[in-house]
């Protein structure tokens, strides 16, 4: 059987083929040509990112990426990424394509790659155990329909966070209030949440030029959507949603955490209600969250989340 993989060329007909097979392959998650244009904007060019595009008979029939991490403290590093078309699974193409990675990521001085899948995957996760990958880290998922959701039953836990003088408002506010709104939520962001929240590796704090533009100009951030808690004038807590570009029905929840001082005060919840009053008004069908720890669950399942098929991260030494 013949099959060639070749980098992806970056031309519209290579956008518009990597496109159309992810979203066969994750019709729940869609992407567009525009996003995926400032993802690989996002990604930096100081680290290794190539993608792929696997043919069968001059057929495109998978896409794949190879990237860096941007890890510090883990060099070699990388990140394996394949989406298969339905159709053309189990006839090679996805062998090929480790096989071929793998040689890219050895030829760049790898010493580690991760993968993810979903756990109801059960095929790539039986082609990825025969390969030597462990799971290493389960996230998991759960969503809201917000048909479900009516803001009015939780305006008693909303006034018991303001009767402590917690404010909470948008980003979209701070920025006509705070002249240095951007590198607060940095502070907040990566010096304070994003350490307390359980990852395969220990965090490395992004810098604030880094999470600038991967976090805070990513199309798919919007101020209105993302919430502070203030004390005063300190930001002590962060929510956001994800706002995708090609499917406006169902967002995400982004980076949300509150700072140790700060917790079991019942702000985490007041944050999360007034990011779900926005994905209601906004005509959002779902919301979908991956934070899960011993606090968030509780809340999410006050809010009415419920679960859903966890995402898997598996590894591999090389």
């Amino acid at each position: 059987m013949s099959i060639h993989i070749r980098p992806f060329d970056h031309s519209p007909h290579d956008y518009h083929t990597a496109v159309s097979i992810e979203n066969r392959v994750w019709p729940d998650y869609p992407t567009s040509v525009e996003e995926q244009r400032e993802n690989l904007v996002a990604q930096g060019s100081h680290l290794f990112y190539q993608r792929y595009m696997v043919e069968m008979h001059q057929q495109v029939v998978a896409t794949g990426v190879v990237v860096e991490a941007n890890e510090p403290e883990f060099p070699g590093k990388f990140y394996l990424h394949l989406n298969v078309l339905p159709e053309f699974r189990g006839r090679g193409s996805a062998v090929a394509f480790y096989t071929h990675a793998l040689d890219v990521v050895e030829a760049h001085d790898g010493e580690m790659v991760q993968v993810n899948a979903r756990e109801d995957q059960t095929a790539a996760l039986d082609f990825l155990a025969k390969r030597g990958f462990l799971v290493a880290m389960r996230h998991p998922v759960y969503q809201l329909d917000l048909r479900q959701f009516e803001p009015a039953a939780f305006e008693g836990a909303l006034a018991a966070v303001r009767q402590q003088g917690i404010e909470i408002c948008s980003v979209a506010e701070l920025q006509r209030r705070d002249a240095d709104w951007e590198r607060r939520i940095w502070e907040l962001g990566e010096l304070e949440v994003m350490q307390d929240i359980p990852a395969v590796h220990p965090y490395a704090p992004k810098s604030f030029l880094s999470f600038r533009a991967s976090f805070l100009h990513n199309p798919n951030f919007w101020p209105q959507a993302a919430f502070v808690a203030l004390d005063g004038r300190r930001y002590v807590g962060l929510s956001s949603l994800w706002v995708p570009l090609a499917q406006k029905d169902r967002l995400y929840t982004g980076l949300t955490g509150i700072v140790r001082s700060h917790r079991r005060r019942g702000i985490a919840t007041a944050l999360n209600i007034h990011a779900l009053m926005f994905a209601k008004q906004f005509g959002a069908r779902v919301v979908e969250t991956d934070v899960s720890n011993a606090v968030i669950d509780p809340i999410n399942a006050q809010l009415g989340f419920t679960a859903q098929p966890a995402w898997l991260d598996l590894v591999k030494s090389l």
